[in-house]
């Protein structure tokens, strides 16, 4: 199966989200091998961060580098930012 323009940019898109979130990718996994946020302190500090928000980002990065077969679809992406806290609370939607 080629690869289509999409998924090249869902690709690209979670190779930025991560560059934009993490500056330090060590934080995957704590000590009892549960997921955590990549979000870097910096940006938790905002008051308006939730932690949740941090797991949501993270996660949906991960879909977007995954191998071709499991790679989010890009409507997909925009549902899952959609759901953010932060977003919804900027956008007051």
């Amino acid at each position: 199966m080629p690869f289509t323009q999409s998924s090249v940019d869902v690709f690209a898109f979670g190779i930025i989200l991560v560059g934009l979130i993490a500056k330090e990718c060590e934080r995957t996994k704590s000590k009892s091998g549960d997921m955590v946020s990549l979000v870097h302190e910096s940006l938790e500090v905002d008051p308006d961060f939730e932690f949740a928000d941090g797991l949501e980002v993270t996660k949906l990065a991960k879909q977007c580098m995954a191998v071709r077969r499991f790679r989010a679809k890009i409507d997909g992406v925009v549902q899952q930012l959609s759901k953010l806290h932060a977003l919804r609370n900027t956008l007051k939607l």
